[in-house]
C-alpha cells in the first residue's frame, strides 16, 4: 500500500499537480496502510519510509500534505 502511494506521489512530481479525487484516493489508501501498520505493531519498521513519504509531498495541492500529516499523527 505504501508503494502505491509513493508511486502516486512520484507521478505528481513528474507530471504536475493532479485533481482532487486523485489525492482523496491516495489519502484513503494511506489511512488503510497506517491502520494496518499500527494494528500489527509495524510502525518502527516503516517509520522512516513514512516520514520520507510525507516530507516529499509538502508542496502538493488540495491539502494533501496536511491530510497525510493528520492521518499519520492519528496512528503515531
Amino acid at each position: 500500500m505504501l508503494f502505491y502511494i509513493e508511486q502516486g506521489c512520484e507521478y505528481t512530481l513528474e507530471f504536475g499537480d493532479m485533481w482532487k479525487q486523485f489525492y482523496t484516493t491516495l489519502e484513503g489508501i494511506f489511512d488503510k496502510a497506517m491502520r494496518f501498520i499500527f494494528l500489527n505493531g509495524l510502525l518502527s519498521v516503516y517509520y522512516e519510509r513514512i516520514e520520507k513519504l510525507i516530507d516529499s509531498v509538502s508542496g502538493f495541492g488540495w491539502g494533501f500534505y496536511d491530510t497525510l500529516q493528520d492521518i499519520y499523527s492519528k496512528y503515531r
